[in-house]
């Protein structure tokens, strides 16, 4: 597999990871609800708050990669995630959750612009729909698998030693860690245009 198409394929799974990490609010209501006592109306305002930073964010973002290496801002933005991922999978109160979503939204608006501007310089225009296609085709996918596995491992109960740990937590903390093998494998393979 030539080194175009490497990265191309690594593109997709940043936009599956970013998938997965997209959904997992909204695939973890009914336990967050439960366990921190949150509303409907308080979990609908922390996935605006994601969604809405998401927004503000893409054209930042978008400038960010005509001025630095897209890799490194793809690197960076995946940290971000894992980072930001597993704080709010450590939460024990509703509070910071709101602060926490709009953080994550920041980040993850990095990738449209990111993988659109990289597939422009890496893909012959001839194929450029086509990958454009596959990355959304893969962050869809992602979205759906961690609907379904957020949902039904969310009340789930993990022992760990004496500690029992609900599984929409290591639900986040294994998007998490996705996100951080992603920002590594990125640092090696990934060709920057």
């Amino acid at each position: 597999m030539e080194l175009v198409e490497k990265s191309q394929w690594l593109l997709c799974m940043f936009a599956l990871i970013e998938g997965m990490d997209q959904q997992l609010l909204p695939a973890t209501f009914h336990v967050l609800e439960t366990e921190f006592d949150m509303s409907p109306s308080q979990l609908g305002s922390n996935q605006r708050a994601m969604c809405l930073t998401m927004a503000l964010f893409a054209p930042f973002w978008s400038a960010l990669a005509d001025q630095y290496p897209r890799k490194f801002l793809l690197i960076l933005s995946s940290t971000g995630w894992c980072i930001i991922t597993i704080m709010l999978a450590c939460v024990t109160s509703a509070g910071p959750m709101l602060y926490l979503r709009m953080a994550h939204g920041a980040v993850l608006a990095s990738l449209t612009p990111l993988a659109q501007s990289m597939v422009a310089e890496l893909t012959p225009e001839c194929d450029r729909g086509k990958v454009f296609g596959r990355i959304v085709f893969f962050m869809m996918t992602g979205s759906i698998f961690a609907s379904m596995c957020g949902t039904c491992f969310a009340e789930f109960q993990v022992h760990i030693g004496n500690k029992i740990i609900l599984g929409w937590r290591v639900v986040y903390v294994v998007t998490a860690l996705l996100a951080a093998m992603l920002a590594l494998l990125l640092s090696v393979t990934l060709q920057e245009p």
